[in-house]
């Protein structure tokens, strides 16, 4: 299983401002040397405002949760919709469903186990012990 390019990029920008965690961090030293363009950044930034994980003051951008609260399970979730819809079929019905059907069946089983096995970390469990993260 993998996690699109714009998740990956949004869990490092998370991983970045939880190092600094409680100190709001400039936009632009916001994943200094992370190779992000300023629009994408800029994008990305606003995706984890919307989604509820990053707040902004004029000081700069704040987790708007404690690292430990950011489950990275749930937080693949919120920017990968994609992965955590329900698919109709259970390893009870896929017998009966058409191929078509039983092929995305297989796999709601592999992309269930995946997402639970990423329930088990939070956003501190990535992040170097600083001192700074809470």
């Amino acid at each position: 299983m993998y996690i699109s390019r714009s998740t990956e990029y949004a869990v490092r920008i998370l991983a970045d401002l939880a190092s600094k965690s409680p100190h709001p961090v400039p936009q632009q030293e916001v994943g200094k040397g992370a190779n992000f363009t300023a629009e994408y950044l800029t994008g990305e930034i606003e995706n984890l405002k919307r989604t509820g994980y990053v707040g902004e003051t004029a000081s700069g951008l704040h987790l708007i949760h404690k690292p430990r609260e950011i489950n990275i399970g749930r937080l693949v979730r919120d920017l990968s919709p994609e992965l955590g819809r329900e698919l109709p079929l259970t390893p009870d019905n896929l017998h009966k469903a058409p191929p078509s059907q039983a092929f995305h069946g297989l796999f709601a089983g592999a992309v269930s186990a995946y997402l639970s096995s990423l329930d088990n970390y939070t956003l501190e469990d990535l992040v170097p012990d600083t001192g700074h993260a809470g």
